[in-house]
């Protein structure tokens, strides 16, 4: 027949039932805590997590210009071009200062892109403008005389939207550009690549679907307005 004292059972609490339990305790808050934060972020290989500050995959921008551009008798269209001054700075402050329009050659002729026509344009290569004097691709002339020499050819025609500087041969840089639709490498060392389209890559698209191989556009292609951002 089973004993039983009032306030005492015959059950025994070992030290090692007591550790047991206190395991077992520590145990579940664990698993508490782990279940209470959020979700762990697990992507596929192929979808890598995404940096929230990216790196610019090119030089540094130090300042945007914009052409404001008709397409025939189509409104006007914006394109921002980043400058790569840190690398280019001569060359680079001349197509911003080309862009502001403020300053005038020796001749008192006005130094500006403002109502000068892409003049060449080639589908799968690049769109040339520029030359706002003779407004043929023969002409203009840079902040600094009528022309100038090649800064440096450290960066490469590597592929679209880049803005490199139109030439007639070696350190005869002027004012006339152009602006590549594809990557280029064969200008690499020959022509200064002093930056970058930012915005309007779409109106670069539909500018040059109005050129040909052999150059001449379809329909009048226009800068009429131009400036610093």
């Amino acid at each position: 027949e089973a004993s039983m004292v009032r306030g005492q059972s015959r059950f025994q609490f070992t030290p090692a039932l007591r550790w047991t339990i206190i395991f077992m305790l520590v145990l579940g808050v664990l698993v508490i805590y782990s279940s209470s934060g959020s979700q762990p972020s697990i992507l596929p290989p192929s979808q890598p997590k995404a940096n929230p500050n990216p790196v610019s995959r090119g030089p540094r921008i130090t300042d945007k210009a914009y052409l404001d551009v008709t397409i025939g008798n189509q409104e006007k269209k914006r394109i921002v071009i980043g400058l790569y001054g840190d690398i280019v700075p001569k060359t680079a402050r001349n197509f911003l200062m080309l862009s502001i329009g403020n300053m005038t050659s020796p001749s008192n002729q006005k130094l500006s892109f403002e109502n000068s026509p892409f003049h060449r344009i080639i589908p799968g290569f690049m769109c040339q403008g520029g030359d706002f004097t003779r407004k043929d691709g023969t002409g203009g002339s840079s902040i600094y005389g009528e022309k100038f020499a090649d800064e440096n050819f450290e960066v490469k025609h590597s592929r679209a939207g880049l803005i490199s500087m139109a030439n007639s041969g070696p350190n005869t840089n002027g004012s006339q550009f152009f602006i590549t639709v594809a990557a280029t490498p064969w200008l690499d060392g020959h022509h200064v690549v002093f930056g970058e389209v930012v915005e309007g890559m779409d109106v670069v698209r539909a500018m040059e679907a109005v050129g040909t191989q052999s150059g001449p556009t379809s329909v009048p292609v226009t800068v009429v307005g131009c400036g610093m951002i």
